[in-house]
């Protein structure tokens, strides 16, 4: 009789141990599945960041390039009127 007590107790503490180790094993993947799917956010949300710096830095470039033809045809238009002003200074003195 106190050998069928014993076996029962082993068996007993054998599935807690199983149970034990079968919960940890989940645990495990679980933390490991967090894991990658933190790794996956982190990935996707610096790849959003380079997005929209680039996306940034293009508008930049593009202001920029707005802000030097306006300037270069701000000075061609007042090039074009110190001509204009230089040939009716000639045709004014060429009639003295």
């Amino acid at each position: 009789e106190k050998a069928i007590l014993l076996a029962q107790e082993i068996n007993t503490k054998e599935e807690k141990q199983r149970q034990l180790e079968e919960k940890m094993e989940a645990e495990r993947r679980g933390n490991e599945e967090t894991m990658i799917q933190m790794k996956k956010k982190l990935d996707e949300e610096m790849r959003h960041q380079r997005e929209e710096a680039q996306c940034a830095m293009d508008s930049k470039l593009r202001e920029q390039a707005a802000l030097l033809e306006k300037g270069f045809k701000e000075k061609a238009d007042r090039m074009s009127e110190e001509i204009e002003d230089f040939r009716r200074k000639n045709e004014n003195a060429e009639k003295e």
